[in-house]
């Protein structure tokens, strides 16, 4: 099994390679160039075409045609709705280069889908098949939608290369042999270690905010803001020489980066003061200001995914844990 299952190895060691950098570039930047993906997209989209057709599938040469046929035929239908719902929804039209990187996308995401398609065709269904495809759905909704674009396709990129274990991890194989719901399980885990840290040092300095946000970031001097890593978490103005200030509603935050509304960025304050030289006055006037703690949803990802393959389902070693 071993044996077979290696070649994944590949395209896990260009995933993570990936996923450091990227790490490296949310975390100083707050963005992840979409180029930062095509070195991976290069080896998981052969890879993976290969994987699901003889290993998952076993397929014949006919219907390896058949499978890059609807490979080629969904991923044209995918881009065409992807313009479609640009240009209606946003009045503007795709560039070229848009057009290009959404049909990269697309293509990775097209690979499970048309392995289910052909699987229905020809009365094959595989559960990675079907469990690749769902798990790709669940990347889009939490990644467009909760976290963020980068995010997103850092999810997509391991349910589709990555879907088996590349060997057995130190903790054994879990009950659902799909890796990245392990890597994703994981990632959601260690997540809640730097919300709970950065509780627990708000609360031992004893400082003023709604419990919820306590959570999420902290305050930090006003004149120094552009120096901190995160996105400003207050509303501060100014009405007749007096300051008034409220934190952004949860919802709000997730409307702010879920849709092309503007949030600022401490990185927007350091690169362009002129255009924020306004808020930047208030800010100091304020005295201090409550921010993101500024750790990307990557960072986890990236740290979910290494866990996953050397350690194993941390869901499953605390349930074992606790079962004794």
């Amino acid at each position: 099994m071993i044996a077979v299952v290696s070649p994944l190895i590949v395209p896990a060691v260009a995933i993570a390679l990936t996923l450091f950098y990227a790490s490296y570039r949310d975390i100083r930047e707050r963005r992840v160039p979409f180029r930062t993906w095509y070195p991976v997209f290069l080896v998981i989209i052969p890879v993976s075409i290969l994987f699901y057709a003889f290993f998952l599938l076993q397929l014949d040469v006919l219907q390896f045609l058949s499978l890059m046929f609807i490979i080629s035929a969904v991923t044209a239908g995918l881009v065409a709705g992807d313009y479609c719902y640009t240009r209606y929804n946003y009045r503007e039209k795709p560039s070229g280069r848009d057009l290009f990187d959404a049909g990269i996308v697309w293509l990775v995401f097209s690979i499970p889908l048309s392995s289910v398609i052909l699987g229905f065709l020809t009365n094959n269904i595989v559960f990675i098949s079907i469990a690749a495809l769902f798990f790709c759905i669940i990347a889009y909704v939490f990644g467009i939608y909760f976290f963020g674009g980068a995010d997103y396709i850092a999810l997509l990129v391991i349910g589709v290369g990555v879907p088996l274990f590349p060997f057995e991890p130190l903790a054994g194989y879990p009950l659902i042999n799909y890796f990245p719901w392990s890597a994703f399980l994981n990632a959601l885990i260690l997540n809640i270690i730097a919300p709970l840290g950065i509780f627990f040092f708000n609360r031992y300095h004893s400082r003023q905010a709604p419990l919820r946000y306590q959570f999420l970031g902290f305050p930090v001097k006003g004149e120094e803001i552009q120096n901190a890593y995160g996105f400003v978490m207050e509303v501060i103005e100014e009405e007749g020489g007096v300051i008034h200030r409220r934190f952004l509603t949860v919802r709000e935050m997730m409307k702010s980066l879920s849709s092309r509304n503007h949030r600022i960025y401490t990185k927007d304050l350091r690169k362009n003061p002129e255009k924020y030289a306004k808020e930047l006055e208030l800010y100091k006037k304020a005295g201090t200001v409550w921010i993101s703690y500024g750790v990307p949803f990557i960072v986890p990802i990236t740290a979910g995914f290494l866990s996953a393959i050397f350690i194993g389902d941390l869901v499953l070693i605390v349930m074992k844990f606790i079962a004794g």
